[in-house]
């Protein structure tokens, strides 16, 4: 099993940095297993990626898919991503399947909705995704021509 891989974007210069993550709340820190939406909505003060330690803004924070693109780069939660045949949409994470998915919004008309496709049988074995962007830097990619 592969370790949890966090990215999200520094406070303060915007840079995006990777590690694990820990919570920082009252006067102690704790290893965190989940996402930074968890810990915003949970009231805690500050979200850190370690080894660096730099504090992120906890919004932008997503864990790695496990999955690399055709050019071998890591696939994030929060990507923006393009198949073969043009078709984008954005990675997510989907508690009620448990698994991670390719929320479309640019291609076939019978692609784009609200539950996705299940990215593991999207790219494998004949499908070959790219990331594009991602929500945070890049919205206009999912906007309407």
């Amino acid at each position: 099993m592969r370790e949890p891989l966090y990215r999200g974007k520094r406070d303060g210069d915007g840079k995006w940095v990777t590690g694990r993550t820990i919570i920082e709340y009252g006067d102690g820190v704790q290893l965190s297993n989940g996402l930074a939406k968890a810990a915003s909505d949970s009231g805690y003060s500050k979200y850190w990626l370690i080894p660096k330690t730099d504090y992120v803004i906890p919004e932008t924070v997503g864990e790695y898919t496990g999955f690399l693109d055709k050019n071998s780069v890591r696939i994030f939660d929060g990507d923006i991503v393009k198949d073969n045949f043009g078709n984008i949409g954005v990675i997510v994470y989907t508690e009620h399947f448990l698994e991670w998915r390719i929320r479309f919004y640019k291609g076939r008309e019978d692609l784009i909705g609200e539950l996705g496709v299940d990215l593991f049988s999207w790219v494998y074995p004949e499908m070959r995704l790219e990331v594009i962007g991602n929500v945070f830097d890049n919205p206009e990619l999912l906007q309407a021509n």
